[in-house]
């Protein structure tokens, strides 16, 4: 303690015991003989606490973390009470609120100062049971059966169950109260009085605070401690509320009204299961006390019970025959039982009993727009209202008819009345923090006007399900018009899908942070906002797209592709309504030219069973996020759908969708019409009568058997000029064969085989831009194709880009690994980045799996023999040649290596053969004619080195060999003329230069050799080399002027044509 507060504390009258409290024993020994302690946060607090003492703890603005937050009570310390500063650094406030409960504490305590308060439970009074029994009752009914209203919003059904009548109350009264000789203390009765007399006048905190300290004193008294937990429960602080009810059941199981309350609790915090055990042990006690009978009957139908819950309101209701509550409740639960005319009996009685009953007039319309009559559902809606200008549920459901009835400009203004309804506040918003104390965006800015806002930014939230934010992200475009720049909120399965929408400058999915905006509007306010009729709906562009990341493909079929949907989300209030079943679906089966494939994401057990027997394909294991779903869309003909989120999307991407309707459709498919203004592709199918879908397939296959014919004719028309186009292009008329596939494609966009020819013919003219366009189309329409990915690398290897090339061949490898054509295409793009050894290993994958490739053959001989295994190369050309016979360019490889290795007339055989398959081939006839003039075969050289030079004029090789024919027959001005020209043409040219100088000095002309060596050397510093080596070099020449290799492998290459299909 500080000298200070010890002065303070000397002049004051508060003893000081800091002398005897030498060890916390010491303290607890002082705590135990107070009636209560007030401490900052402390040891001390804990030690009070733990001593099971009264204990007041002060508490700053953010308290230790064991104090939580918003609560005077502690979970650790039954006996605590906390006071908190409400604002930092300021005491004074918190002590005044210490100064008023400690007032109130002392006065009770006084009031019983000395009596014995140890009696046994059952010797305390009845619940409630003051001397004036009328007020006790209306207190307890305030606390355990007060009013209950059910708001189902899904349902737009609203139940309500009030306290019983007046006969009802007695009984109850009765049939809790202790036997009549045992009585509470006088004090206590006092302290309960006093109580209750603090809740009647509405002074809620003293009454908790003398509640408190009643069950400090005698912890059995059942009723204080229901009203402290019906206090608590009002002031939300259910986990406060709960165990004082849960202790007054276990004191006295027999009061209905305790487990009746304590199922109230139970289910405002959402736990279904222990409401409704409560509630039944409320009935256990009490088997007609009405308002457990309807509560348990309300939490029941909640749960989808409706067998149960309607057998709970039926006893309400022997119980209670005036009872319009049951009766209103009961006509919700045969309603969605599909009986409305039982639903509707039910609602006019409990309208007999109470005409006024807004709620039974709002139950009404609802059943009458099910049966189909909307004007008088609209009359209904319009009742209630008047009844009760303030009823939203009544206000959405008149927003929902008037939609429905095609009033978009009175039902859009009504629609706005949904966020006065809970479940839209929480359930349907985009919240910036969550979940606790969330700011709804609808709270955090205003409301867009639908005005220009150039430099703003404003929110577009998702709200509902999938389907409506697809539906209405069309308007995402429509304000970006308006300036600024434009943020969707949206679902996490829809990111993905929604990154391809105009007019998004940012996408924020829900749950994650959002950054700074001004404005914000809810999707399905924009028509509203924006003023949108029947008439302008924009709708006039697919405005969706398969984002270009989802590589998913269905399999190429020539038939029909049709995706189907056939059940809903299982959460949807109409799910039942508007979801059929797979089964009724398998005679579609039976029309042909159709493949079927499986767009529900979602299968039952049975679901998969059946489908598992059925030959419809199942893209469920495809279907990640509703982009792959679009990626799936986008390759089929056509959609059959009921009522989902797959209808909206289909409609979104411009594709056919035939959607399947319950007999009282969602508002957007209208009435009375085959179309739908909100997506022109959309062709509607409706229920006759409720719940019949045997008239709708009925109606599907009629349609779809339709649609089959006129799209085989249209199919055959095509196949006709593909053959065609085929049989032209392999008798070599191209320009024919480009006409009848153009008229292919022109009836059927989606002929993926038109288009890979058309690309092949369009790349053996050199239109490489064109032939690229159409394999990427083709593999666009089915990705499967590996030949056309295989030739698609072809042309871009062609046209110089190589690495592009190499991804497609990796890609036809990829869906098809033993495509030979892939692998050597690959090889060769390889080969040509200098990557030889990689290049090798898949031309002898292309081999493996195919080993009468002659191509891969002849490219693997080329390759090892740039690596100096001429003796393999050899081996791989034969075999080629041992495959295809007439291969010139293996023929005239196996030529070029023998003459390398000296073997000069097994070279000549192969040059023999090449001329006489390919007669005017020039790089055959120079080789040979070298061959020739090596053995002295001078006369046949000349007439192969002649025919050279006349197919290849500018040829310096041609001419240097002829100058070496005419330098061995002794013609050595000739030669001199052919060895100049050769050098025209090829200044640096050691070979030619070299025979050049020999002829030179040949005709005793050696100043001339040396000036033209010497020249030629100091111009290239290569060529100054001794005369020595230049002879060996030269004889190396004369073997080794045969087209290079790299011509070589371009000749290959252009021999391995594009595939047809």
């Amino acid at each position: 303690m500080s000298e200070s507060d010890r002065a303070f504390l000397n002049n004051s009258l508060i003893p000081d015991l800091s002398p005897h409290l030498s060890d916390f024993a010491d303290t607890a020994s002082a705590i135990s003989q107070l009636d209560l302690v007030i401490t900052v946060d402390t040891a001390v607090a804990h030690l009070a606490g733990a001593l099971g003492k009264p204990v007041w703890v002060l508490l700053s603005f953010a308290p230790d973390w064991r104090w939580l937050l918003d609560r005077d009570d502690s979970p650790w310390y039954p006996t605590a009470r906390l006071f908190r500063q409400s604002q930092s650094e300021s005491w004074q406030a918190l002590f005044e609120e210490v100064k008023l409960a400690l007032s109130s504490f002392v006065t009770v305590n006084v009031t019983i100062a000395g009596q014995d308060l140890s009696a046994d439970s059952q010797q305390l009074a009845p619940l409630a049971m003051t001397v004036d029994r009328t007020a006790a009752w209306q207190s307890l009914s305030l606390a355990m059966t007060g009013d209950r209203t059910y708001e189902n919003t899904n349902l737009s059904l609203v139940s309500r169950c009030t306290s019983p009548s007046p006969e009802i109350e007695i009984d109850s009264l009765k049939s809790v109260a202790f036997p009549a000789t045992e009585r509470n203390s006088p004090e206590l009765e006092l302290r309960l009085q006093q109580a209750e007399r603090l809740m009647e006048t509405g002074e809620k905190e003293e009454a908790i605070a003398l509640y408190e300290s009643i069950i400090c004193i005698s912890p059995n008294c059942c009723q204080a401690r229901i009203n402290l937990g019906f206090l608590k429960q009002e002031r939300g602080e259910l986990d406060a509320a709960i165990p004082h009810y849960q202790e007054a059941l276990a004191i006295d199981p027999s009061i209905p009204q305790t487990a009746y309350n304590l199922a109230k609790a139970f289910e405002e915090k959402g736990d279904v299961e222990e409401a409704i055990a409560h509630y039944e042990k409320a009935l256990t006690a009490s088997p007609d006390f009405v308002p457990a009978l309807i509560n348990l009957a309300v939490a029941l139908q909640e749960k989808g019970e409706l067998t149960a819950a309607l057998t709970h309101y039926q006893r309400a209701i022997e119980v209670q025959p005036n009872s319009s509550e049951a009766y209103n409740n009961m006509g919700t639960v045969l309603q969605e039982q599909g009986d409305l005319e039982s639903a509707n009996v039910c609602y006019q009685k409990a309208l007999e009993l109470v005409p006024d009953f807004v709620e039974a007039v709002n139950n009404l319309g609802r059943s009458l727009v099910e049966k189909g009559a909307i004007e008088e559902a609209i009359d209904c809606y319009r009742r209630a209202i008047y009844l009760n200008p303030e009823h939203a549920s009544a206000h959405l459901n008149l927003s929902l008819a008037l939609l429905l009835a095609g009033d978009l400009e009175n039902g859009l203004a009504e629609y706005e009345w949904r966020w006065k309804i809970s479940e839209f506040q929480t359930g349907h918003s985009c919240f910036l923090a969550g979940p606790k104390n969330a700011v709804a965006a609808r709270e955090y800015r205003p409301l867009w006007d639908g005005s220009d806002f150039h430099g703003k930014t404003i929110l577009l939230h998702s709200e509902q399900g999938l389907g409506d934010s697809i539906q209405f992200v069309r308007y995402a475009a429509i304000v970006r018009s308006k300036g600024g720049q434009v943020i969707v909120g949206c679902y996490p399965q829809l990111q993905r899908l929604f990154a391809t929408v105009d007019g998004i400058d940012f996408l924020a999915v829900k749950g994650e942070p959002l950054p700074e905006f001004d404005l914000q509007a809810p999707m399905l306010s924009l028509p509203y906002i924006l003023g949108t009729t029947l008439a302008t709906i924009p709708a006039h562009t697919a405005y969706l797209t398969a984002p270009a990341g989802c590589q998913f493909a269905l399999l190429p079929d020539r038939k029909m592709k049709v995706g189907i949907v056939w059940a809903g989300n299982p959460k949807h209030r109409k799910n039942k309504q508007r979801s059929c079943g797979l089964r009724q679906f398998l005679p579609l089966l039976d029309v042909s030219g159709v493949s079927f494939y499986s767009l529900q994401k979602e299968l039952s057990q049975a679901d998969r069973a059946l489908l598992n027997g059925t030959s419809i394909i199942d893209l469920s294991p495809n279907l990640g996020d509703l982009a792959d779903t679009a990626a799936a869309i986008a390759q089929l003909d056509l959609v059959i759908t009921v009522d989902t989120s797959v209808a909206h999307l289909a409609g979104a991407l411009g594709k056919p969708v035939w959607v399947l309707l319950a007999f009282s459709p969602d508002w957007r498919w209208l009435l009375e019409r085959e179309d739908s203004p909100w997506y022109p592709t959309a062709r509607l199918f409706r229920q006759r009568q409720r719940g019949c879908w045997e008239g709708v397939f009925d109606d599907v296959a009629i349609a779809l058997k339709g649609e089959v014919s006129e799209e085989g004719a249209q199919s055959d028309l095509a196949d006709a000029e593909f053959r065609l186009g085929r049989d032209l292009q392999q008798q070599g008329k191209l320009r024919g064969a480009i006409e009848c596939y153009e008229r292919a494609i022109a009836i059927d966009p989606n002929y993926a085989a038109a288009h890979n020819n058309l690309g092949v013919v369009k790349q053996q003219l050199g239109q490489l831009t064109e032939a690229i366009a159409h394999y990427r189309k083709a593999l666009a329409i089915d990705p499967q194709l590996a030949e056309t990915a295989s030739n698609l690398g072809s042309a871009l290897a062609e046209a110089g880009n190589d690495r592009e090339a190499i991804a497609e061949y990796e890609r036809a490898i990829a869906l098809n690994p033993n495509c030979a054509e892939a692998l050597v295409n690959l090889g060769l793009s390889l080969e040509a980045l200098g990557e030889v050894a990689e290049a090798i290993s898949f031309y002898q994958q292309a081999i493996q799996v195919n080993p009468d490739c002659a191509v891969a053959y002849l490219n693997l001989g080329i390759a090892v023999e740039e690596q100096g295994e001429e003796t393999d190369a050899i081996a791989s050309y034969e075999r080629a040649i041992a495959l295809k016979p007439d291969y010139l360019d293996a023929l005239h490889n196996l030529a070029y290596a023998l003459l390398r290795q000296g073997k000069i007339s097994d070279a000549i055989a192969y040059y023999e053969r090449v001329i006489a398959l390919q007669p005017d081939l020039a790089a055959t006839l120079i080789g040979l004619g070298d061959s020739l003039q090596q053995q002295d075969k001078l006369d046949e050289a000349l007439a192969f080195c002649q025919q050279a030079i006349h197919e290849l004029p500018s040829n310096p090789e041609a001419h240097c060999n002829l100058g070496i024919v005419f330098y061995k027959q002794g013609k050595i001005a000739d030669a001199i003329a052919c060895y100049q020209q050769a050098l025209s043409l090829k200044p640096e040219f050691p070979e030619a230069l070299n025979n050049l100088g020999k002829a030179l000095e040949e005709q005793g002309k050696t100043e001339d050799a040396i000036a033209a060596t010497t020249e030629r050397s100091n111009s290239n510093p290569v060529m100054s080399i001794p005369s020595q080596v230049w002879a060996a070099l030269c004889t190396i020449a004369v073997s080794l002027r045969m087209l290079p290799l790299a011509t070589l492998k371009q000749l290959s290459l252009i021999s391995l044509t594009p595939k047809l299909t």
